[in-house]
């Protein structure tokens, strides 16, 4: 700093006119050079250092990233071969499983093949009549089982069908009779007026208690045609 301000003010000196002496600058000692030289090699030594040591670090870091990806290497190759080998006990097990199915299908019909070799060789005529009738009849029972299945299905969709119509109906009425009411006591209010009105009122309800009567008898016979049907 003091060099620096020395420098700063002859500067401005010799600007301004005036000539200053620059006084050389002194020489350095043996001793100081050789600290100055100590110094340097001890930086240059530090410095050497720290590169050794980065460079070991680096390599450290390389070996375990190098170690990391054989380590996951060897776990991919492990867990391949472990899938590898599922799969072919798998397709092995399967393969058992389908052999065995044909032996025992195999052994089903040498069974059934020979057991009609014997029977053709001991079985007596009677024997043979009466096995044909079991036959006939089981061919019978099994034909007329399904035509039963396929009646009852028809009689079933037959009551969904009349359900359906019935309930349409019932709608239907009740459209037709509430329109028809109305037009009713528009009638008979327009001709005998309020004077009349309670006892068109009672005969009203009377009809109204009738038809729900009636209804009712109705759904009731109907509900009983619709349980024999399902029987």
């Amino acid at each position: 700093q003091g060099r620096v301000r020395g420098m700063l003010e002859r500067t401005h000196l010799e600007k301004n006119g005036r000539i200053c002496s620059r006084p050389e600058a002194p020489k350095e000692s043996a001793a100081k050079q050789r600290l100055l030289k100590d110094l340097h090699q001890r930086a240059m030594h530090t410095l050497l250092e720290a590169e050794r040591e980065r460079a070991l670090e680096q390599k450290i870091a390389e070996d375990q990233l190098k170690a990391t990806d054989d380590a996951n290497r060897r776990a991919a190759i492990l867990a391949a071969e472990t899938k590898l080998e599922e799969e072919k006990a798998t397709m092995l097990a399967a393969l058992k499983a389908h052999q065995e199915r044909q032996e025992a299908s195999a052994l089903r019909l040498q069974g059934v093949y020979r057991a009609h070799m014997v029977r053709q060789r001991v079985e007596l005529p009677w024997q043979a009549r009466e096995r044909l009738a079991t036959r006939i009849q089981c061919v019978w029972r099994m034909k007329r089982a399904r035509h039963d299945l396929r009646e009852l299905a028809k009689h079933r969709a037959m009551a969904v069908k009349a359900k359906r119509f019935v309930v349409a109906a019932e709608k239907l009425q009740k459209v037709f009779r509430g329109h028809q009411g109305r037009e009713d006591y528009r009638a008979v209010w327009a001709e005998q007026g309020p004077i009349k009105e309670k006892l068109w009122a009672v005969n009203f309800l009377k009809a109204e208690l009738l038809k729900l009567l009636y209804q009712s008898a109705f759904r009731a016979a109907l509900g009983d045609l619709k349980e024999r049907a399902m029987k």
